[in-house]
């Protein structure tokens, strides 16, 4: 096999498998967090509502918009996500090696 080709099988962008599913939301964190088929490495959420979502047990939140897909590139093992008010849907999807 090539160099190139080996380079490329082992470029942080190439991702093996993902994960993905849909959430019902309440205006209380999660019982508990969802934990993905692997540490994703990239993930787009898509919230029919306002909400806010904690990475990997951490006390930071992060604001998602309703109705736009939000990338986010950080690590996650495990993710917690909460509605501003109300109750909604949750889209996402990860990517992992």
């Amino acid at each position: 096999m090539s160099s190139s080709v080996n380079m490329f099988k082992e470029h942080p962008t190439l991702f093996t498998d993902y994960d993905s599913g849909e959430i019902a939301a309440t205006a209380d964190y999660l019982e508990a967090a969802v934990q993905p088929g692997g540490l994703l490495r990239q993930m787009l959420v898509y919230p029919m509502v306002d909400c806010k979502i904690k990475l990997n047990g951490s006390a930071k939140e992060i604001h998602l918009p309703a109705e736009v897909w939000t990338p986010i590139g950080v690590a996650a093992e495990s993710f917690n996500i909460k509605t501003a008010s109300g109750t909604g849907t949750v889209h996402w999807q990860g990517w992992y090696r």
